[in-house]
């Protein structure tokens, strides 16, 4: 810039005049011509696409902001970069003036390479998958020599993989450098190329297809099929650090490892590396399978299910998938020779039914069977009458209707982990005295019930349900094996949290009841729901009857366990099964 001497007054014509022993710093503005008219611009790139870095350096100077004006473009300082090649410019400001400096060269034909003196910001290129194609490679470059400079090492781009070879026990990649001559290419192990796993992916995919044949074999060598049963896997799954699936580029770059020494060679610590990641990939392929199978059978189910409230599945536990054979039911499905009578002969006229209601149907059973918010108020064994549809009053205001109205509380089908396979867990609090779900299959006679309870009892379960609320005549009883709902899968306990009442309604035939699951006492969200398989009504009952009146109608005088094999031949049968529910009061055995 051309100043007058000693006077500091520029002369430069196209610039605005200033005098410097007059000029006030403190008055200048970002709109004061001294100001603009001095503004410096550097456009990188091609022409037209312009970076102001003015701001930067007037605002360093002056602590001035700096904006843009439209008349700036005609006094913009512009420098032109080359189209990119290998020598990557770098420009800097130096003692007032713009300095471009290249900080590499391409190489020389002896093969040596100028070390760049300060780091450089890369912009580099990603791949379809997100990967950089770039690698920094320890102590090494292109040529074998050193990088150990000051500024660290220097990153080079990767252009592919070109082959592979077993070096002193290890697998390397040979490496073509983008941007250099073959004669640069280097042996690389796997771990100088984590930044390109893009490229590696591909060419280790590649490498394995080609030897696909070979490495089938290598694979059932290292993790034989009887190493693979349902069996061994679940014991595996166990492990905390199997949760985890293995890195499968990782896992078949170890094979291609394997595969390339001689077996008698081959690393002791890598095979049983490899064996154990091929026995844990073959577990996580297991199950997403289950995981996959278990989830389209829980829509299954919700679809199925009429009740509003959600039926979630889990298995966290095994490899166990859905049950075979089980179809989910919302009623009742009659048997051979059985019929379910549907039309109550009788009904209420109630509008409004409650407690001074005397025609109300709940009065059949000897007292009033829920309050008004639902809460249960019969003894455990007492029948329980509801409304039905030939009564008046609606279905969804009726207190006296509440198995009719289905389940309201959200269940979980789980697999438990103490050998007692699927059990059921409420996914919502649920207080005392709520129903919580109907106990539903197939309803058979007491002939066929005969012959299918000996068939259980060798499987060591029952779902045989006998209706013998009436009678210690059984003529019937429910058989939840193939057909039921979520109570398919609550297990038995000696100490439960729910019990069992009959329920009459659009059903009156007194051998037909509904069984309907109560809760006993509050039941914690999560708590797995259960019910005493071996509950007799004349034993002591679970449920608290201080809170309401004994029910004058009583309980009918049974003999026999509510959920058991009805064959009276119980030594016959083998041993018996051992109960594993762990309360306190446990009887040790189920029948």
């Amino acid at each position: 810039m051309a100043t007058s001497e000693n006077t500091g007054v520029t002369t430069q014509g196209n610039l605005h005049q200033q005098d410097l022993s007059k000029l006030d710093v403190t008055k200048l503005t970002a709109l004061s011509p001294e100001v603009i008219s001095r503004q410096a611009t550097i456009n990188i790139g091609t022409i037209g696409h312009v970076a102001h870095g003015k701001s930067t350096v007037v605002k360093a100077i002056s602590g001035v902001q700096t904006v843009r004006f439209k008349n700036e473009l005609e006094r913009n300082i512009t420098i032109k970069l080359d189209k990119y090649t290998n020598k990557r410019r770098r420009t800097t400001f130096q003692n007032g003036e713009f300095v471009t400096k290249t900080p590499y060269s391409t190489p020389k034909q002896n093969g040596e390479i100028s070390i760049k003196s300060s780091p450089i910001d890369h912009k580099t290129k990603s791949n379809k998958d997100g990967y950089e194609d770039k690698v920094i490679p320890p102590k090494r470059k292109p040529n074998g020599g050193n990088l150990n400079n000051k500024n660290g090492g220097k990153e080079y781009e990767v252009e592919k993989i070109i082959s592979q070879e077993i070096r002193k026990g290890k697998l390397m990649f040979l490496i073509k450098w983008r941007g250099w001559a073959n004669e640069f290419n280097t042996w690389e192990p796997i771990q100088h190329l984590r930044n390109c796993k893009g490229i590696l992916r591909d060419y280790i995919r590649k490498e394995y297809e080609k030897h696909s044949g070979e490495l089938g074999q290598l694979c059932k060598e290292l993790a034989p099929p009887s190493t693979m049963t349902k069996l061994r896997l679940e014991k595996l799954m166990k492990e905390p650090e199997t949760l985890i699936p293995p890195d499968e580029q990782e896992l078949q770059h170890d094979l291609l490892s394997l595969l390339g020494v001689p077996t008698e060679q081959r690393d002791e610590k890598l095979l049983a590396k490899t064996s154990r990641s091929l026995r844990i990939m073959e577990l996580h392929k297991a199950r997403c399978q289950q995981l996959a199978a278990l989830r389209e059978w829980e829509i299954e189910i919700n679809e199925s299910c009429l009740e509003r409230a959600l039926i979630r599945v889990e298995n966290n536990v095994d490899l166990e998938g859905p049950p075979k054979d089980f179809i989910y039911v919302n009623n009742y499905v009659p048997g051979s020779g059985v019929v379910i009578p549907d039309e109550p002969p009788i009904g209420c006229e109630c509008t409004s039914c409650n407690a001074r209601a005397d025609q109300c149907c709940f009065h059949q059973g000897g007292g009033h069977n829920y309050s008004v918010l639902g809460i249960l108020k019969v003894a455990q064994g007492s029948p329980i009458y509801e409304c039905n549809k030939r009564c008046k009053c609606e279905i969804k205001t009726c207190p006296n209707r509440v198995v009719e109205r289905g389940r309201t509380y959200p269940l979980c089908i789980f697999r438990t982990d103490n050998e007692r396979g699927w059990g059921v867990k409420t996914l919502q609090k649920i207080p005392f005295g709520r129903f919580v779900c109907k106990y539903i299959g197939e309803v058979i006679t007491s002939e066929e019930a005969e012959k299918r309870g000996q068939k259980y009892d060798t499987l060591g379960r029952t779902y045989l349900f006998d209706l013998d609320f009436n009678s210690t005549d059984d003529p019937y009883t429910v058989d939840a094996m193939r057909f039921g709902n979520a109570s398919h899968f609550i297990n038995h306990s000696c100490d439960p949290n729910l019990g069992v009442w009959a329920v009459w309604g659009n059903c009156l035939e007194p051998s037909l009841p509904i069984l309907a699951l109560f809760s006993l006492r509050d039941i914690d969200k999560g708590e797995e729901l259960t019910f005493d398989y071996m509950a007799r009504s004349d034993s002591e009952p679970a449920f608290d009857i201080n809170k309401m009146p004994q029910s004058p109608g009583g309980s009918a005088n049974r003999s026999r366990p509510r959920l058991d094999s009805p064959s009276s031949k119980r030594d016959s049968l083998g041993p018996r099964t051992k109960c594993k529910c762990g309360a306190e009061n446990c009887r040790q055995y189920l029948f």
